[in-house]
């Protein structure tokens, strides 16, 4: 029986990484998830036999329990993104509806795939683990708030470390909605700030792809409000 979770399907581009660490490292690959939430990011390594090590904080999203949901809508208007220099612009929140969720704890035992899971309660760019992978994947876990007393380079060290020589790294990672945005946190990255902090003469650099524009995310678990987010994506292999 397969699961889904409340955060929708897996993006495209985690298979095509998927596929990338497949080819290289084959099913028995290790790998580390920093931010699982309740296995959006999880399920489809552990599903390909992988040993999969995740992150997480957030302790609904590991053993399940309530949650908020935006009360869904027939028709869903999307926003046009309003120039402001100088705040997040705000919207309206939607109705709104806590609802129980099962956790990846139980999603992975109901797969029967517990066995290749360790899940691990704490802060990894916090961690002191000298762990390595042959593969790490991270989605927007940067702008936590609990990262905002770790240095960017700290962050980005921590993720580096955890690679193991021939091994490769994915990050997709918010942008501030506008350049100007300087009162945004640097956990906000800038344009080219990832080829700062990363090592050249350790990594390159696969691809790189950074948003000139906002785009539209509807309301979600979460987050009962309409939003707008602009993201970056690199994929580096460690040398």
């Amino acid at each position: 029986m397969r699961t889904k979770s409340v955060w929708g399907k897996s993006p495209s581009r985690l298979y095509r990484f998927l596929n990338l660490v497949k080819s290289r490292f084959g099913n028995n690959a290790s790998v580390c998830i920093v931010g699982a939430c309740d296995g959006k990011f999880v399920m489809p390594f552990l599903r390909n036999g992988m040993l999969v090590t995740a992150y997480e904080l957030d302790e609904v999203a590991i053993y399940g329990g309530k949650k908020e949901f935006p009360i869904p809508r027939k028709n869903i208007t999307k926003l046009e993104y309003i120039h402001n220099k100088y705040h997040n612009p705000i919207y309206k929140r939607i109705p709104s509806e806590y609802r129980e969720i099962i956790g990846l704890k139980k999603r992975a035992e109901i797969e029967n795939l517990s066995n290749h899971l360790k899940i691990i309660e704490e802060n990894f760019y916090a961690s002191t683990s000298d762990q390595q992978y042959n593969a790490v994947f991270t989605s927007c876990s940067i702008p936590y708030p609990c990262n905002f007393d770790i240095s960017i380079e700290e962050i980005f060290n921590s993720l580096q470390k955890s690679v193991s020589t021939g091994g490769y790294l994915y990050m997709d990672y918010m942008m501030p909605l506008e350049d100007c945005h300087e009162w945004r946190p640097a956990h906000y990255l800038r344009r080219g700030d990832t080829q700062k902090y990363m090592d050249k003469e350790k990594w390159k650099i696969l691809h790189i792809y950074e948003m000139n524009k906002p785009v539209f995310e509807a309301a979600h678990v979460d987050r009962p409000e309409d939003h707008f987010h602009r993201f970056g994506y690199v994929l580096a292999e460690h040398l």
